[in-house]
């Protein structure tokens, strides 16, 4: 792995892929979770390998003051509402 992909992990740009976020959680001695607060290691919860991450956030290389957000979780109508309320109130 090299310095340019640690250095877009440590932006924000990008998410280490399940293999890479092992490899640095084990030199650094500890969990992935630890490393990446609400990554799942590309194990969504049916457990089927290569699933998305249930949360990425990168930098958008058009406009460096926005940022993309993925979400891959299940979650209740009220909150998707919420999310979706958030998200059409874009003067934030």
């Amino acid at each position: 792995m090299g310095r340019d992909a640690i250095s877009t992990y440590m932006k924000g740009r990008s998410h280490p892929s399940p293999e890479n976020a092992k490899k640095m959680a084990r030199v650094l001695g500890c969990s992935v979770s630890d490393l990446l607060p609400g990554f799942v290691g590309g194990v969504n919860d049916t457990g089927r390998d290569g699933a998305a991450p249930a949360l990425e956030i990168r930098q958008s290389s058009s406009d460096p003051s926005r940022m993309w957000v993925q979400v891959n979780q299940a979650v209740t109508p009220a909150q998707a509402m919420a999310i979706m309320e958030i998200l059409q109130n874009k003067g934030g």
